[in-house]
C-alpha cells in the first residue's frame, strides 16, 4: 500500500492537555529614610515611596524588584507507545538599585523528555535485557542580560543539554544489572558589553554501572557446574569516562562572520573505574572491598596523574 500522510485531526489529536501557568511578583527595600510611608506602601498596594512622606538620607539604598514568569506543558503521542513530554518557560526580572536598571530575561525551549515505550522491543533489546528502559532528555535555555539601564543586550548565555542523550537500564537475563548512560552539554557566553567574545564550553560524560547480588543457599553456574553459595555476596563495577573543551573566540562583530583570535583553549579528559564487593558469612562477619582507578589528562599542557586506591574492611561483631 502506498503511505499516506497523517490527518491534520490525527496530528491534533496527538497532543495531550495543555497545562498553563504564570505569575508576577513585586518587592521593593529601602535602607536609610526618615518620615512614615503611605497608605497604598505599607498595605503592598504600591512599591515606590512618596518623597514627600519619605524622605531618603544619606546612605540610602533603594532596590525595587519585579518579576515575572510563564509556562506551558503537555504530552505527545509518539509511534510505539512512545510519550514526550514537552515544556516551555519565559522569565523575567528586572532589577533597579539607585536609578540603575538591570534586566535579566530566560527562554527554556525545547525542553522535553521521550518515554520510549515498545520501541527497546522493537529494537530487540528484550533479548538481552529484562524489562529494559531507554530514555532521552534535551533542554535549551537561552538567558539575556541588559546591564546599567542599556537598552540592548550586554550579555547572553545558551545553555543545550541531553541529560541524557541516551540512557539504558535494565536487568540481564542473568540476573545483573546494567546501567547506560551518555550526557552531553554545551555552554556559550556571548560578551556584548565590551567588544564582542563568546567562551564556549564542551562536556560530554559517559556512565556505566553493573551490579550482581548472590544470596545465601543460591544456586550459582561456575564453569558449567552449579555450586551453592554459602555466603552473600554483592558485586559491582562503575565507569566515568568525562571530556571536556572549551576557548574564547573575539569577533570583529555581532555577526560572527570576522572571528580576529582564539584565546584561553582548554582540552582535558578524566577517567574513573571503581569496583566494590561486600560479602557476609553471617551477622557477626561482614566486610567489603573496594578497588579504584583513576586518570586525568590535560592535552594542552601535556600533563597526566593517575591513581590507584584499595580499601579492605572487616568487621566481627562477638
Amino acid at each position: 500500500p502506498i503511505w499516506t500522510p497523517p490527518s491534520w485531526r490525527s496530528l491534533v489529536s496527538a497532543f495531550g492537555n495543555v497545562t498553563t501557568n504564570a505569575g508576577f511578583s513585586r518587592t521593593s527595600s529601602y535602607s536609610r529614610l526618615t518620615g512614615t510611608p503611605s497608605f497604598a506602601y505599607l498595605f503592598g498596594l504600591s512599591s515606590r515611596l512618596d518623597t514627600l512622606r519619605t524622605a531618603p538620607q544619606y546612605g540610602n539604598s533603594a532596590n525595587v524588584t519585579s518579576s515575572w514568569h510563564s509556562s506551558a506543558r503537555s504530552r505527545v503521542r509518539l509511534p510505539f507507545g512512545s510519550l514526550a513530554n514537552s515544556r516551555f518557560e519565559l522569565t523575567e526580572r528586572v532589577v533597579e538599585t539607585n536609578a540603575v536598571r538591570t534586566q535579566a530575561r530566560t527562554v527554556r525551549f525545547p525542553d522535553f523528555d521521550v518515554e520510549y515505550g515498545r520501541v527497546p522491543s522493537v529494537l530487540r533489546l528484550d533479548r538481552l535485557f529484562t524489562s529494559p528502559q531507554l530514555r532521552t532528555a534535551y533542554s535549551r535555555s537561552t538567558m539575556t542580560e541588559y546591564a546599567n539601564s542599556s537598552r540592548s543586550p550586554t550579555g547572553r548565555s545558551v545553555t543545550s543539554s541531553w541529560r541524557p542523550l541516551l540512557g539504558l537500564s535494565g536487568s540481564l537475563k542473568g540476573g545483573t544489572r546494567a546501567e547506560l548512560k551518555v550526557e552531553r552539554r554545551v555552554t556559550e557566553t556571548e560578551n556584548l558589553l565590551s567588544g564582542h567574545s563568546v567562551t564556549t564550553d564542551r562536556l560530554t560524560t559517559s556512565n556505566f554501572s553493573v551490579t550482581r547480588s548472590y544470596s545465601k543457599g543460591q544456586k550459582v553456574n561456575v564453569l558449567g557446574k552449579a555450586k551453592t553459595m554459602s555466603t552473600t555476596v554483592s558485586l559491582g563495577l562503575t565507569g566515568q569516562y568525562e571530556y571536556h573543551r572549551g576557548e574564547t573566540v573575539t569577533y570583529a562583530d555581532d555577526s560572527r562572520r570576522h572571528p580576529l583570535a582564539t584565546k584561553y583553549p582548554a582540552e582535558d579528559d578524566r577517567l574513573s573505574l571503581n569496583g566494590t564487593g561486600s560479602y557476609s558469612f553471617s551477622t557477626n562477619v561482614t566486610g567489603n572491598l573496594s578497588l579504584g582507578y583513576g586518570q586525568s589528562s590535560n592535552r594542552v599542557t601535556k600533563i597526566k596523574s593517575r591513581n590507584v586506591r584499595v580499601e579492605l574492611r572487616a568487621q566481627f561483631t562477638f
